[in-house]
């Protein structure tokens, strides 16, 4: 009951939140203002744009537009939206993602949601000043049967002097939720950050 509770409200919550948005839309491109601004009409697709990607990335947390696309679907959806989101003008990042390993339910979602702060953290950080780059995102197995979920970017590499940053942190906690630890590479190093979870927990999962 309590969890139906929490989706219905969910639910009701990312409706609300739509159509707020969509009003935004409809503001913006009613507003005399942009269209008499030298470069108004361009600012105006540029800001609908980003709007419109903060709301597919709130639905790719919880794969309520995509319910029959999988994890990798919700992968795809969530870079994409993040790189719109979060890129400069101009700037062209392309995301990759590969996936041989197929998560659902809770833990699919924990997947995004940790990804989502590994994405946000390679573009803030790694890929900041680049006029073009690249993201990869993947998701499978190791020898052992852990689960191996990787973010890596080609940007100015990793930088680990002074503390951890929140997003890394916020990984880190959604992680240890089913166990999952995550590994940072060295100073200068490629940025390639890794969260791996131990072969138990996907094997719990499947039987529940």
């Amino acid at each position: 009951m309590q969890l139906q509770c929490n989706d219905n409200a969910f639910r009701q919550l990312r409706h609300n939140t739509r159509n707020t948005l969509q009003r935004i839309i409809c503001l913006i491109y009613e507003a005399p203002e942009f269209a008499a601004l030298p470069g108004g009409a361009a600012l105006a697709e540029e800001l609908i744009g980003r709007i419109r990607a903060s709301a597919e990335l709130a639905d790719s947390f919880h794969a309520v537009t995509q319910p029959h696309g999988g994890i990798s679907a919700r992968l795809q959806m969530l870079g994409r939206n993040v790189v719109r989101l979060c890129s400069a003008k101009r700037q062209l990042i392309d995301v990759r993602v590969s996936v041989s390993v197929d998560c659902h339910g809770q833990f699919a979602d924990m997947l995004v949601q940790v990804a989502h702060e590994l994405i946000g953290n390679a573009m803030k950080h790694g890929l900041r000043g680049f006029s073009t780059g690249a993201i990869e995102i993947s998701l499978g197995q190791d020898c052992n049967g852990a689960v191996m979920l990787a973010v890596t970017d080609n940007g100015r590499g990793f930088a680990s002097n002074g503390p951890m940053g929140e997003g890394l942190r916020l990984a880190g906690d959604l992680a240890a939720v089913y166990g999952g630890q995550m590994v940072l590479p060295g100073a200068g190093q490629t940025a390639k950050v890794q969260v791996s979870f131990p072969a138990a927990t996907l094997m719990e999962l499947r039987n529940d």
